[in-house]
């Protein structure tokens, strides 16, 4: 890879090289060093990867690579309050580190009715459509959102709803077998992988995202531009978004009983359900513009 990375550079000639990926930024950092080039680099933090729940070893070991990787950048972008108090705490970085949150420009839905139906297209009119969109890996919390759901399924008196996830990944086959086991296949659905499955978004009623791990996610800007009512948890860069009771709800990560009584809550107050989506996209499209994270990153750049 260094040397792919030399010969790109070579041909190439950038003033400025950007970086993102974690093993990509460490590996792009070395070589313009190595080669001892005027290139300035530029690392974006999309959630300091140390902060998984892994082992000890593996955390320190990624810790340190983190660190290296920020410390032979010229500028360090990271892109929730979150990650900025993490890279503060970092030696000989603090100066150079930046906070530029992600940021949304407006994209297409395909119509209620039409979205409705690509999500549940079996599902009585006045079902409530809960959606997850997200790579199926452990990070995503998925198992215990399934979970949860399982403990409102054995509820009585909840109005009717659905939940669908969307993405693919290697979780596949203990989500499926979950669903199996706690009699789910009526109620929650693995979608698969569906290009520009943000389109969908305007046929959910309240959108869950459950993960363990987090940087800035797009998916929540996505959900929030459209005024969809939302429960994550408090992990990363969502509260940089979502403000609890205020414009949705926060729940700690593996809290399976915490994500049903949310659920509950937004599945009997519709009113409720409205007023969170509605005070979600107007922070969303006032904090979180393409605009301002494009201005800002130039910024960086000419600095």
């Amino acid at each position: 890879p260094l040397r792919e990375i030399f010969q790109l550079l070579k041909k190439e000639r950038p003033n400025i090289l950007h970086l993102n990926s974690s093993k990509a930024a460490l590996l792009g950092a070395l070589t313009v060093r190595l080669i001892q080039s005027s290139i300035k680099i530029i690392f974006t933090v999309h959630g300091w990867p140390f902060n998984e729940p892994r082992g000890a070893l593996w955390r320190f070991g990624i810790y340190l690579a983190s660190w290296l990787t920020a410390l032979l950048s010229h500028a360090v972008i990271v892109i929730c309050d979150a990650d900025l108090r993490a890279a503060r705490r970092l030696p000989f970085i603090k100066k150079k580190v930046f906070l530029i949150p992600n940021g949304i420009s407006s994209f297409e839905t395909l119509p209620q009715s039409a979205a409705r139906s690509a999500l549940a297209n079996d599902a009585p009119q006045d079902t409530s459509i809960i959606v997850t969109i997200a790579e199926l890996t452990r990070n995503k919390g998925l198992s215990h959102a399934l979970r949860a759901v399982a403990r409102l399924m054995r509820e009585r008196d909840l109005p009717m709803f659905r939940y669908i996830i969307v993405g693919e990944g290697e979780e596949r086959a203990q989500l499926e077998r979950i669903i199996a086991e706690e009699k789910l296949s009526e109620i929650a659905r693995l979608a698969g992988f569906i290009p520009g499955a943000q389109s969908l978004l305007s046929g959910a009623d309240i959108f869950l995202l459950p993960s363990l791990k987090e940087g800035l996610p797009y998916v929540l800007l996505e959900a929030g531009t459209l005024g969809v009512p939302t429960v994550a948890t408090s992990v990363g860069g969502v509260q940089d978004i979502i403000s609890d009771m205020q414009n949705g709800m926060l729940i700690r990560p593996k809290r399976e009983k915490e994500i049903a009584d949310a659920l509950r809550f937004l599945l009997r107050e519709r009113k409720k359900r409205e007023a969170f989506g509605a005070a979600l996209r107007e922070k969303v499209l006032r904090d979180f513009s393409f605009d301002k994270m494009l201005s800002k990153t130039i910024e960086v750049y000419g600095q």
